[in-house]
């Protein structure tokens, strides 16, 4: 009895572990030390109840907040939502859980299956991250290759422009050198001269001009009808903590 007891406050003190790391590094926006079953553990504890006051309609789920938590880890944020919703569902089987038991909110499986899969696509910044971190990971998966024979380093430069604007829809682009130059391992005015090479090459279009006096940076729009993979955009894009 007295070993039986033991190992259950052992095992209740791990989970509160696993908990506590989970918690401290999401808060922190840091990418997840945990293996994707503890991590699944942990943000089903955290996420798994219905907030007080909710009402249909409500954009934030519970099935939504536990998909955007998934997103985050490393080995599940890669995969499609059809492989994804394969690994999660998994995790349930292990756990002898299903869809149901997230919240009161959900009336089957079907349901939250369905709003996994349509919100694992929707969800593009992840939280601590910007727009700009977003757009740098898209280039490094998917480089845009330019109409002319360019240095490498333009290639990737027009890459991040190109899915940045992806990212913005209509809205203008911001492309600061210094923070580019960094990325790119290159100079500002390298950057600068990238700037200015994309908009020779048809594929940058300045908007408006950067002003000391009223604190804005220069704008520019990319020109994503070039590139067939820029087109397919997520009207609906859902942006996680992170900044626009």
């Amino acid at each position: 009895m007295e070993l039986a007891t033991g190992r259950l406050a052992g095992k209740r003190q791990m989970n509160s572990d696993l908990h506590d790391v989970f918690d401290r590094e999401w808060d922190a926006g840091q990418r997840s030390s945990l293996s994707v079953s503890d991590y699944l553990a942990a943000a089903a504890e955290r996420f798994w109840q219905t907030p007080d006051g909710f009402h249909e309609p409500c954009y934030h789920t519970p099935v939504f907040d536990f998909v955007r938590a998934a997103k985050c880890h490393p080995e599940l944020n890669p995969l499609t939502a059809e492989r994804a919703l394969a690994r999660v569902e998994e995790w349930l089987r292990q756990q002898r859980k299903n869809w149901t038991e997230v919240s009161s909110t959900v009336n089957s499986n079907d349901e939250a299956q369905a709003e996994f899969l349509v919100v694992w696509d929707k969800i593009r910044v992840l939280p601590g991250q910007s727009s700009l971190a977003w757009a740098i990971e898209q280039a490094g998966r998917q480089r845009l290759i330019p109409p002319n024979g360019r240095p490498a380093g333009y290639c990737l430069f027009i890459s991040v422009a190109g899915w940045l604007q992806q990212w913005q829809g209509n809205k203008p682009i911001l492309l600061p050198v210094h923070k580019l130059a960094a990325v790119l391992n290159c100079k500002p005015m390298t950057v600068s001269r990238y700037r200015e090479l994309a908009i020779k090459d048809g594929l940058l279009e300045k908007i408006s001009d950067h002003s000391y006096k009223h604190k804005q940076a220069t704008e520019f729009r990319f020109a994503v009808g070039r590139y067939p993979q820029l087109q397919v955009r997520h009207d609906a894009s859902i942006r996680c903590r992170g900044e626009g």
